[in-house]
Order: C-alpha cells, then structure tokens, then sequence
C-alpha cells in the first residue's frame, strides 16, 4: 500500500463521515519525552511482521478520539497520561479493507523521568492483550516506523516545533492553535486590551496605546525566555486571525509561588467552548513543566463566564485565598497539587527488571480527604504544595 493511501480532512468532516459510513475511528498516539524524540513500539520476536509502530488503537462508542488516545496509551504502554492529548490531524484511509478507516492523530508528553525503553504486557483489547511491546524512545527524524501504514502520517506536524528554539511554541487543539506571540501580534493585542467587553471585568488591563502594547509583549516574552511557558495567542486552526489570548505565567499568591492562568478572548468568540478547550491545554502544558506548582485563576466575582472555565478545567473554588487585586477582590480557583505521579501529563509507573506494572503505591497526601468548607485553614496554601512547600 502507497504512504499516500490517505486524505487530511478536519476533525469536524472525519467524525461526520465515521457515522454517516458506520466507519471504525482510530486514535494514533505520539509521546514525546523532549520536542526531539518520539516513543515506538516495536513486536517482540513473536510478531516479526508487524514493524515498527506508534501506541494507536479503535474508538469506542460514546468515547471521544482524544479519550481514546488516552487509554489507549495506558494499555499498550503502562504510562498513566491523563492528558489532554494535543490533536495534530485527521485522515480519511482509502483503502476499503482496512479496519479503521479514519484515522485521528494525537500528541501526549511524558515527564522527562520517563526510561529510554522498557517492555509492557498489554492489559486489555480483545486483539493485543497478553502481548510483550517492547517501548522505546528514538529520535523524531529517525523514528524508523514502518512505511506504508499511516504510523508516520502527521509526524511532521512533530518536526517543526522540534527545532532548536521552537520546542513548545505552538500547541494544537480540536479547533485551535496556540503559538507564542510575536511582533506581528502587536495590532491584536492592542485591539483586545481596548474592546469594552474584553476588559469589562479587569478595567486596569487597559491599554492606551501602541507603546503599551509593546511592553506588554516585552512582559510576555520575557517570561518564555525566563521560565519556558508563559502566555499564547489563539487562533482558530482554519483561520489565522488572533481570537484571544491564554497561558500561565510565574507569581506569587500569599507568598508562595504559583502558575496564574489568564485567558482573554474577543467578544466574537464568546459562547462556542474556545476558552475551556484553550485553558484546557495551557494548564496541562503548566503542569507538565512545573508539576510542583499549582495553577490558579483569578476571577472578579461578577465575571460568572470565567469562573465557569475555571471549574471546567478542573480548579477548585477556594475563598480562604481571595485577596485584593487591582481592579477589586479576586475570588480564587486552584488546580491543587496532590502528587507529580497524579498530575496531567505525568505518569504513574513502577520499574521492575525493565518492565512496567501498574504503580502500587499509595500516597498519603493524594488519599488524604481535603476539607470542604467548616473551620477556616490557618495556611491554605500549604495544602498546595503539602507540609515541605514546593520542590
């Protein structure tokens, strides 16, 4: 079979032609350790014919692809990545015999404690279960995997940002790009720090002219080169223009440090899930490079939409931490830290003579029940980081 036995189509067109044909969705996974490298899996001597492969397995009804990229990904090799998974691509495979003729393609990340290899007993699929994978990480322009089958069909969506100086500086969603802000976003940040709407909430923000536009993007920036993550533009992947802005950056609340998640749209683009689907992404990133720090969000307390996003991300509303900000008093989410092991984009493994099991450990401080209302904390944010404070 050619390697162009496929057609790129949008996320939107390959799962409205799934139901319409009653075709098998498949979710393909690329791990990444380092923006340079890839995870492949290769067959034991068991199964000479079946190459060199990426972690990949069916949808399942009521499953959403980027669900099943996830658990896919535990089952064929033992790491718990919870996500979410960053989508790169669609492909419609033309070949009528094949069993999965759509295809989703999918990037995870692995902590960078993650082995060079290991061997993994699958644990489920009617198919592979029982079977020895054996998983190892290669670089990403030679990856080696094997020709013809659609495992290699958006690793160049990989390339790119694995250049040096351009690891991270772009992120892909569903129906979004998130890329690192340039010269060229100056006129949009300008016209989003000066619609009404935009700033209703958070009148401070404001501003008055080119010059400040200038320096806040000199703020953002430096926070890239300083801690490697900080705020991304946001795109619609069908369109180039800037429909808001999101990402985290270092500070402090009460003392300790933190990663503040902002997030920032155009009214235009209010109401259709950007926000959730952006923050979503931004906070794992955070946590996957800083899983020691927690992610916060401050929220006026009449700005119900961001509050919304927040809890839909998984933040946790906690008023023994507001405090005042410019614009009034800050009501306070939190992302709590319960463990690096429990973390998005962390894994939960056990090492034993280069195979993986499922990790037995219990952690006390990721079992312990968390108040819920009653007595005030006397140090809520020790509970962030747990009794010995960030590491």
């Amino acid at each position: 079979m050619p390697p162009t036995a496929s057609d790129r189509v949008t996320f939107d067109r390959a799962r409205d032609l799934a139901r319409r044909h009653g075709w098998r969705e498949k979710a393909l996974i690329y791990l990444t350790r380092r923006p340079d490298e890839i995870l492949v899996l290769e067959h034991t001597h068991e199964y000479p014919d079946a190459g060199v492969q990426v972690p990949a397995g069916g949808v399942d009804p009521g499953e959403e692809p980027a669900q099943a990229a996830v658990r896919e990904l535990l089952e064929e090799t033992g790491l718990r990545v919870s996500g979410p998974a960053e989508y790169l691509g669609s492909h419609i495979w033309h070949d009528e015999a094949a069993p999965s003729r759509v295809r989703h393609y999918y990037r995870l990340r692995a902590p960078l404690t993650t082995p060079d290899r290991w061997e993994h007993i699958v644990s489920a699929g009617t198919d592979d279960s029982g079977m020895v994978f054996r998983l190892v990480f290669r670089p990403l322009r030679e990856a080696g995997l094997t020709p013809g089958f659609g495992w290699d069909g958006e690793l160049g969506s990989l390339v790119g940002v694995s250049e040096p100086g351009g690891a991270d500086r772009e992120l892909r969603t569903e129906r979004l790009v998130l890329r690192v802000p340039t010269e060229h976003d100056l006129p949009s940040i300008l016209q989003l720090h000066q619609q009404d709407l935009s700033i209703l909430h958070n009148p401070g923000d404001r501003l008055a002219d080119a010059v400040q536009a200038r320096d806040l993007l000199a703020r953002w920036q430096r926070q890239w080169r300083d801690h490697g993550i900080g705020y991304w533009m946001v795109a619609l992947r069908h369109d180039s223009g800037i429909i808001g802005v999101r990402g985290v950056k270092s500070m402090t609340l009460g003392s300790r440090p933190i990663m503040n998640l902002l997030y920032r749209f155009d009214p235009s683009a209010w109401g259709m899930g950007y926000a959730t689907e952006a923050a979503r992404a931004a906070v794992a990133r955070s946590r996957a490079l800083h899983p020691s720090l927690p992610v916060v969000v401050r929220v006026r307390p009449a700005n119900r939409g961001s509050a919304r996003v927040a809890l839909k991300v998984g933040l946790r509303r906690e008023p023994d931490l507001d405090e005042p900000g410019e614009d009034g008093i800050d009501h306070i989410y939190v992302g709590f830290v319960t463990s690096t092991f429990d973390m998005q984009d962390a894994a939960c493994l056990c090492w034993s003579r280069g195979r993986c099991v499922p990790c037995p450990r219990r952690r006390d401080e990721a079992s312990r029940p968390r108040p819920v209302g009653g007595a005030r904390r006397a140090d809520p944010l020790r509970d962030l980081h747990g009794p010995g404070g960030p590491t």
